[in-house]
């Protein structure tokens, strides 16, 4: 009995997501096409004009199409008021862990749709242009690769779905989140390193880092960021990030399960399904508030007293000490004005 609750769990997601998954695999077909297409063509030219005989790897816009699809298919899956979804299912047959195992289901077979509708194009065009490609090189690893590719960023953006739906009641707040949250993250990043810039402060960024960041946003773009004069990317580092990656997704998954098993539906409010999630969301909102006005204060004394603008000639402990003092401190504050956020939230919603 319990099987064909489950079953028809997983028809009714496909009942909400079909028209995504429909109007997305013709996008997603349409877009891998025509992308095909312009790297054939590109090898016609090199092949003509005695540049090279290698086939080049997939444009990167069929993995943000296929992520596109993906958000929309979850979109319309999880509906507007998802808290009164929640509540309405687990009055019923459905445990929370059957109704988040039937939502990675359903995300993880659009991902196979895609998959599938990739390899079906490409080999139709590797069968139409067969006597291009029986003549160049490496047509079968690019389309392995691309393949490894699409999986391997499909499953990390999936996890990635399901455990910010986990963490938020709102489905406003949570598609919000889901697309602004890295952002914020790169964006009050990027400020911590601008302080320590300005108070001629060591990189609390290391190269190293950088540059293996770079190699690894290869496995989604078509090229690796110019960061420190990175050019090439070896097969070992790009298996490395893959592997990676893929460990990341696992950590997200299970993250995902443990914290849908605490999950209390009485507990859950308007926005957040724990308390600590609310918390974190006040103190991320606080923070990256007050280190903007710091990195502007800052700037402004850089321009006023050091008389310049291109900061860290010479690099100094005391700048980095600076820099770090002022980003704890700021940590230390924004969690004492989260209470006070929390409070006056609590009066106008």
């Amino acid at each position: 009995m319990k099987k064909l609750y489950n079953k028809a769990l997983l028809y009714q997601y496909y009942h909400s997501g079909k028209w995504a998954l429909i109007l997305g695999s013709i996008i997603f077909a349409v877009a891998n096409y025509f992308g095909s297409i312009d790297s054939i063509n590109y090898l016609k030219f090199r092949i003509s004009s005695l540049e090279g005989d290698r086939i080049s790897r997939g444009s990167a816009f069929y993995i943000f199409v296929e992520l596109f699809v993906l958000f929309m298919i979850y979109v319309l899956i999880t509906g507007i008021n998802k808290r009164n979804n929640l509540t309405f299912l687990t009055s019923g047959p459905y445990s929370k862990e059957e109704i988040k195992k039937n939502q990675i289901i359903f995300l993880l077979i659009s991902l196979t749709i895609l998959t599938l509708i990739y390899i079906y194009i490409y080999l139709c065009i590797y069968y139409r242009e067969r006597e291009v490609l029986m003549i160049s090189v490496g047509w079968l690893p690019t389309l392995i690769k691309d393949i490894i590719r699409l999986i391997v960023c499909g499953l990390a953006f999936v996890s990635y779905l399901v455990l910010m739906d986990t963490l938020f009641s709102n489905s406003g707040i949570t598609i919000f989140l889901i697309i602004f949250t890295p952002i914020v993250f790169i964006v009050d990043l990027s400020m911590c390193f601008y302080l320590s810039d300005v108070f001629k402060g060591y990189s609390l960024f290391p190269g190293e880092v950088g540059v293996f960041i770079s190699k690894m946003l290869h496995i989604v773009s078509d090229y690796v960021l110019n960061y420190k004069n990175v050019v090439m990317i070896g097969h070992v580092e790009e298996i490395l990030a893959i592997i990676l990656i893929i460990f990341a997704t696992g950590i997200f998954f299970l993250l995902t399960w443990l914290i849908n098993k605490k999950l209390i539906i009485n507990n859950i409010n308007k926005f957040f399904n724990f308390k600590i999630v609310e918390k974190i969301f006040y103190w991320t909102f606080s923070f990256s508030i007050m280190l903007l006005i710091t990195v502007i204060i800052a700037s402004m004394y850089a321009v006023v007293y050091l008389q310049d603008i291109y900061f860290g000639q010479v690099r100094t402990i005391n700048g980095t000490i600076i820099a770090l003092s002022l980003i704890v401190g700021i940590g230390v504050i924004a969690a004492i004005f989260q209470r006070l956020i929390r409070k006056l939230m609590k009066k106008f919603i």
